[in-house]
């Protein structure tokens, strides 16, 4: 039978792409081969809890609020699963990628301690969950850096099917928040800024620690609502990757014009 080159073609693209979803050997968090090779890595896997500790027990989750069904971390309304978090996701710098869907408020943990006692929140800062409306930019609305960092004026986007996606980007204190796509914030942890105006216009200014932890995990809160998660995917970043702006702002300028020394002569002027 002769086969012409159009028909070859189309029929070697056909099998390119079903054969693309598989490098993950049929996981339902497909991570790319390019993905791969810069260090990203599935925190949830989409089939079990492997990988998944309690909070409460600080032991591998056992299967029962929390259930997994089709590539969907769940947590039953009212269900008491309690909060949960990552082991794996012990980092300085990272890039986080995830998607939730939720009934009501929930909220991603960052720079958790995974051996501190009381609850996940107390220290952690929480990029928050909540089904909400896209009017709603408080600093308690879903994508707010919880009682910290609200909107700032920008208009977020909330997904119609309600899988939002979240990507959040930590380089040396200074993190970035991005939610379906969009940006909504960046913050330094322990700047001039954070210290005098973020922090204690918050419920959290009498810990004046709060948020400085330099290594921490990724957690997600059980707040009683329904709540889901998928593609939960995580990397560490070293070396260039893990260059804030103004490092990089440095490195750019020190390039084009070498190292650079000011100061500022002052005295007094003549009667």
């Amino acid at each position: 039978m002769k086969v012409s080159p159009k028909l070859l073609s189309a029929a070697l693209l056909s099998a390119s792409l079903i054969s693309a979803p598989t490098l993950m050997a049929g996981q339902p968090v497909l991570i790319t081969e390019e993905e791969q090779v810069i260090g990203w890595k599935s925190l949830f896997d989409g089939k079990s809890l492997a990988g998944i500790n309690s909070w409460k027990t600080r032991k591998p989750l056992e299967p029962g609020a929390w259930t997994v069904e089709d590539g969907v971390l769940t947590l039953a309304a009212k269900s008491k699963g309690g909060d949960i978090y990552f082991p794996a996701s012990l980092a300085e710098n990272y890039e986080l990628e995830l998607e939730w869907k939720a009934e009501g408020n929930s909220g991603i943990f960052l720079r958790v301690d995974p051996n501190a006692k009381g609850p996940i929140w107390a220290n952690a800062l929480e990029m928050q969950i909540e089904n909400d409306k896209v009017s709603d930019l408080g600093k308690q609305s879903a994508g707010a850096l919880y009682d910290l960092i609200g909107m700032r004026n920008r208009t977020k986007v909330l997904s119609k099917d309600g899988w939002n996606k979240v990507r959040i980007i930590c380089r040396n204190n200074e993190f970035v928040h991005y939610l379906n796509g969009r940006k909504l914030y960046s913050y330094t942890v322990g700047d001039e800024t954070w210290f005098d105006r973020t922090l204690p216009a918050s419920k959290f200014k009498n810990k004046k620690g709060y948020g400085m932890l330099q290594e921490g995990v990724i957690g997600l809160q059980d707040h009683t609502n329904k709540v889901s998660f998928r593609n939960v995917k995580f990397r560490k970043l070293t070396g260039a990757d893990a260059r804030n702006e103004s490092d990089q702002l440095r490195k750019e300028v020190f390039s084009k014009r070498g190292p650079v020394i000011s100061n500022v002569l002052a005295g007094a002027a003549d009667a």
